[in-house]
């Protein structure tokens, strides 16, 4: 347990502007062991208590099974197109898909022999 005698020093050196090492190795010269020292200085510092968090609490939860097999719930999530524009991109869609299933189809068409003897007339 370091002394008031010791506690004073260090704190008048300290509100000098005197680094601890020039503080240590003054006490040092003065002939204070060294563990008087840390303690000196150890006691000096102020204690930092970090709060605990409390525990948390859980709602009616028995036992941790029900928390990790329940079924996820349910989300509705608003689409950002509005009607006007999905409706205008479904058009387009079918407009498209008509379109290339009318090219297949004489694609397809065209290479039966019939065809080809009446496109070659």
């Amino acid at each position: 347990m370091p002394t008031n005698e010791l506690l004073n020093f260090i704190k008048q050196s300290q509100s000098a502007g005197q680094t601890d090492e020039k503080i240590k190795a003054a006490l040092r010269s003065a002939g204070w062991q060294e563990s008087d020292i840390e303690e000196g200085f150890k006691s000096l510092k102020p204690q930092i208590t970090l709060p605990t968090a409390p525990p948390m609490q859980t709602k009616g939860v028995q036992n941790y099974s029900d928390v990790l097999y329940r079924r996820p719930q349910n989300i509705v999530v608003k689409s950002k197109i509005s009607s006007r524009k999905k409706s205008f991109l479904i058009f387009v869609i079918s407009l498209l898909l008509a379109a290339l299933g009318t090219a297949v189809y004489f694609y397809k068409l065209a290479d039966m022999p019939f065809i080809k003897n009446f496109l070659s007339k």
